[in-house]
């Protein structure tokens, strides 16, 4: 069934560079900060604060590969940009993803009677670093922030949009399978609390799980991974029900996206 909004590009996926000369000042704001894309052309994401220096960042090749992969196992039906910096990011992550609304232009009426903007995208950034990157942080980083947007995405496929949140629910539901500990959903984000938020668990299981990458490496030490220790089938059947999920959205989404502009329903 698809979600209350549409999109004019189903499972489309792009990873661009964003180079040191497209870095800006303003007057108001003393730091040096550049303006991530979504979806294919010029269309920009929220300012995005880096240190000025050029640095390295993340294999293009190998990130536009491991996107292919996460679309090919677990399609969206929104497009999602990946900006890959030529600069650190200004807090030192590894990168960070969210869901971009569109504005004004398209409006679709909900079954309660609100409005939405229509279309929406996932907009992933990756933070350079000041040496070399190793081919495994993109292998874990790429698959964790796709499962962000992912979160987002099946949340809105089950009408889940409690708060403006259209995720909170899917991680509720997916806590329950996970036996997360009902302390670790009113933790802050933190240096030292980071491994027991249960968003960064999720987006791990579906790197871990679902994608396969870096299995070796579970930084979560209050939770067993999704895979080969006791008590987690009931895991791996919701994350085989989430899929089952997104592939039969997207399939019906190019399906719609397919048929002729005046046989849809108006």
């Amino acid at each position: 069934m698809l979600p209350d909004y549409s999109t004019d590009a189903p499972g489309v996926v792009e990873a661009i560079y964003i180079g040191a000369d497209e870095i800006r000042w303003t007057y108001e704001d003393d730091k040096p900060h550049v303006y991530p894309r979504k979806y294919f052309g010029d269309k920009r994401a929220y300012q995005t604060k880096v240190h000025p220096a050029p640095c390295y960042g993340h294999d293009i090749q190998q990130v536009t590969k491991l996107l292919t992969e996460c679309n090919k196992r677990a399609p969206l039906c929104v497009p999602v940009t990946v900006n890959v910096l030529g600069m650190v990011e200004h807090r030192n992550t590894n990168g960070w993803a969210q869901q971009q609304w569109e504005y004004d232009d398209q409006k679709v009426t909900l079954k309660d009677g609100k409005t939405r903007a229509r279309n929406w995208n996932g907009v992933i950034v990756l933070s350079g670093r000041n040496t070399e990157i190793h081919p495994a942080i993109a292998n874990y980083v790429v698959p964790h922030e796709y499962a962000h947007i992912l979160e987002d995405a099946l949340g809105i496929i089950r009408h889940d949009e409690k708060g403006g949140d259209p995720g909170r629910s899917v991680l509720r539901d997916w806590g329950k399978a996970r036996k997360i500990p009902a302390e670790a959903w009113d933790l802050y984000y933190g240096p030292s609390s980071h491994h027991r938020i249960p968003g960064e668990i999720f987006a791990n299981d579906f790197r871990y799980y679902v994608m396969e990458r870096e299995t070796c490496w579970w930084p979560h030490s209050d939770t067993v991974p999704p895979l080969g220790k006791r008590g987690t089938l009931r895991a791996q059947r919701w994350w085989d029900k989430a899929i089952d999920e997104l592939q039969s959205c997207y399939k019906e989404a190019k399906r719609a996206q397919a048929e002729p502009v005046d046989s849809l329903p108006s």
